[in-house]
């Protein structure tokens, strides 16, 4: 059997790729009974399943010719999968902002674009290049000269414009003030150096905190302990597992390579041609020398068990199924005994047929949580039910499920017990949910969090020792004193060597407010205690770097350029975001594929 898979493996990975992707489909649209399935809308409007798997095809067509001795597995359908939504959402989007900036595109400003200002990729072409550099006669010549080329490019270039029109515009949006430049050419060189001394209040023990002392902070700070609306789901998972048929068909497999090698085959070409070590089939399988524990202990067994010439039956570990031949042996260094042994590896993995059944178990489950529960469509089932911490109307991912912002977002729309259809994960297996909490905007109880209570108190009696000791410190030592007697108090003083603004101080962090007043300070002079959130501060400006302005001026054209080309980029790529979170972004994608 291995032999002719062997033949045409290429084809038949393609071929099963292929009914997989088509079984997706055809799953997600029974299990719904829906003339029109859409996988999605954006702005309302729906993507229809059918477009969207021709696009997909279409897109796992152009992977596959693009990377003809890949593997199409689970991961590269996915990113596939990922692209071609974005390619839609992207599409969509953008059409649409088109129309609200009337963008309009004449014949004149395509051929101004195909004749001044032709696409970058054409600068790469050999063909219209002379000496390695772009040849603007040979290009026009060509132009003149090829019909097809021209329209090719035409096409292309009518397609492209309007969205480098509506680029423009955007980034025009952006006003660049000298003021801007130079601020930003500041944080970027302007420098403080300084000794800070970290008032820790984890310097100081644990304290004592009474009931009363957590009822009366709680009560006091009640906002600090407000949640907005949560949902969560339980859910069960269904593992991607090599069945019984995939695990005997490697036995198969590994059993017919080791006839060959009885018969007299090579070791070292069997291994290039059927082993599934991509680390040693190319080098005969080999292995090198190795000591013991190195290896999972059957393989790790048989080996030093092995005379030097011996070929093993095939066994089996957690990766698959293995033939060794040991070719040495030999004490190390250390005395310790080592083997050198060549190896064939069949693994065991999940075949599309077991991918496609798992998942029709899934969706079976799902139809029966449906309409009686989680609980008992899983009934007499080895399927542990989890349930997901609270999410919020913000969250993007479901701990323990994966990145599905339109489940978290249906979670917030549907009624208790709600059951959306199974699950694709990343790794191959299945999830079924079930809705299974839902709160509104609330404070929560002292008794949930009467622990985080404590700890806040906690930490503002040791802010107020370390405060206390501060102020003794201080009283009892003068400025040129702190430093050196800082320690005694449990003080650790840190060096922050020629920071910018932006920047962190090692073992403190960024810390915006203190770097702000450190800014302000001339060498020599000591801060007042500064109180920030990551705790209080008294520090020692030892330098201080302030650029020359006549550097700024005599360079202000090219850092107004450079800053301009940053901002402009920045605006453009907030802005669509921006568009996108407005596009009523819609993805079910989850329900198919």
């Amino acid at each position: 059997m291995l032999e002719d898979l062997r033949k045409n493996q290429k084809w038949i990975i393609w071929a099963i790729a292929i009914i997989f992707i088509a079984g997706m489909g055809l799953m997600g649209i029974m299990s719904i009974f829906n003339p029109t399935p859409s996988v999605g809308s954006i702005y309302g409007k729906k993507i229809y399943l059918q477009d969207y798997d021709r696009m997909f095809r279409q897109n796992v067509q152009q992977y596959q010719y693009q990377n003809q001795d890949a593997n199409i597995d689970d991961q590269a359908l996915k990113n596939i999968n990922d692209q071609t939504w974005e390619q839609n959402l992207s599409r969509i989007v953008m059409d649409r902002q088109l129309k609200k900036y009337r963008i309009k595109v004449s014949d004149q400003d395509v051929l101004n674009k195909i004749k001044n200002d032709p696409p970058a990729e054409l600068h790469q072409n050999p063909e219209f290049l002379t000496n390695g550099a772009w040849d603007q006669q040979k290009y026009m010549s060509i132009l003149a000269n090829n019909v097809e080329f021209a329209l090719v490019l035409e096409d292309y270039v009518r397609q492209l414009l309007p969205y480098e029109k509506l680029e423009k515009k955007i980034k025009d949006q952006l006003v660049v003030t000298v003021d801007s430049v130079r601020v930003d050419w500041l944080e970027k060189n302007d420098k403080v150096s300084a000794k800070v001394i970290n008032l820790d209040w984890n310097s100081i023990e644990t304290q004592e905190v009474s009931d009363a002392e957590i009822k009366a902070f709680y009560d006091k700070n009640k906002n600090n302990y407000k949640k907005e609306a949560a949902r969560k789901y339980r859910y069960v998972t269904l593992k991607l597992e090599p069945s019984d048929y995939d695990i005997q068909r490697a036995k198969e497999d590994i059993d017919y390579v080791y006839d060959q090698l009885i018969k007299g085959g090579d070791f070292a070409e069997l291994a290039a041609e059927y082993s599934q070590d991509p680390s040693n089939a190319q080098n005969g399988g080999s292995l090198g020398f190795f000591g013991r524990g190195r290896m999972v202990p059957e393989f790790d067994t048989i080996a030093f068990e092995s005379n030097v010439g011996d070929l093993s039956v095939p066994f089996k570990t957690q990766f698959g199924w293995h033939i060794m031949q040991v070719t040495g042996k030999r004490d190390n260094e250390q005395g310790e005994p080592e083997v050198e042994a060549n190896h064939i590896l069949i693994k065991t993995e999940a075949s599309e047929l077991t991918k496609i059944d798992l998942r029709s178990t899934a969706d079976r489950i799902a139809s029966i949580a449906e309409r009686t529960g989680l609980e008992k469509a899983v009934e007499g089932m080895e399927l542990e039910i989890r349930e997901t911490p609270e999410l919020f109307t913000t969250s993007r991912s479901i701990p323990g499920i994966g990145n599905f912002p339109n489940l978290v977002s249906e979670a917030f729309s549907k009624r208790l017990g709600f059951v959306p259809p199974a699950v694709s994960l990343n790794d191959g297996s299945f999830a079924v949910l079930e809705l299974s909490y839902i709160k509104g905007a609330h404070i929560q109880d002292l008794e949930l969090v009467t622990e985080v209570v404590k700890r806040e108190v906690d930490k503002e009696k040791r802010t107020n020792i370390v405060l206390e000791k501060t102020k003794e410190f201080m009283a009892k030592h003068t400025p040129d004193e702190y430093l050196e007697y800082a320690a005694e108090y449990g003080f650790k003083v840190v060096d922050a060597n020629e920071r910018l603004v932006t920047q962190s101080i090692s073992g403190i962090g960024m810390d915006r407010k203190l770097m702000n007043v450190l800014f302000t300070k001339e060498a020599g002079e000591w801060t007042e205690i500064i109180s920030t959130d990551r705790g209080n501060f008294l520090a020692l400006v030892t330098e201080r770097h302030i650029p020359n302005m006549d550097d700024f001026f005599a360079n202000q054209e090219t850092l107004t350029s450079e800053y301009k080309q940053r901002k402009e980029s920045t605006h453009y790529s907030q802005w669509y975001q921006k568009v996108k979170e407005e596009a009523d972004i819609k993805d079910l994608r989850y329900q198919y594929y």
